[in-house]
């Protein structure tokens, strides 16, 4: 399962029922909840500028492939995110010091999803950065 949401005067909003414009859209707040085989990767609490933290996953998915492994911090604060490939068909997800150990097809799955849904909604909301939104629309179909 996974859900994107905008952090609106404090309050979240499911990207899928968002209307209007958004406040600041060079500072989009907003969390991912992300929950594999019961296991809760990220939640609310992790709310952070939720576009940025988008393409840093999306981008780290691609950079597994190649590596093994991926680390960043989240863009806004210095909580760590780690993936780590574990054989053939687990990947271990790591955010601060909690770690989780999933199926590598489930992961990609459920966040190529979330990514598709998310960078769709952005245009319709932020259309004068569609360039960008194209971008990681095109990088999550790869995944």
């Amino acid at each position: 399962m996974i859900d994107t949401y905008f952090r609106i005067d404090g309050a979240f909003v499911r990207v899928s029922e968002f209307s209007g414009s958004m406040p600041d859209s060079d500072y989009l707040e907003g969390a991912i909840v992300c929950t594999i085989d019961g296991r809760g990767l990220l939640g609310l609490e992790h709310w952070d500028l939720v576009d940025q933290l988008w393409a840093y996953i999306v981008n780290g998915l691609i950079v597994l492939d190649q590596e093994n492994h991926f680390t960043c911090c989240f863009p806004d604060q210095a909580l760590r995110l780690r993936f780590d490939k574990i054989g053939q068909d687990l990947v271990r997800v790591t955010v601060g010091d909690e770690s989780h150990e999933v199926e590598s097809a489930a992961l990609r799955s459920v966040l190529k999803q979330g990514a598709m849904d998310f960078f769709s909604v952005m245009k319709a909301v932020h259309p004068a950065a569609s360039e960008t939104w194209d971008e990681y629309l095109s990088k999550a179909n790869t995944l």
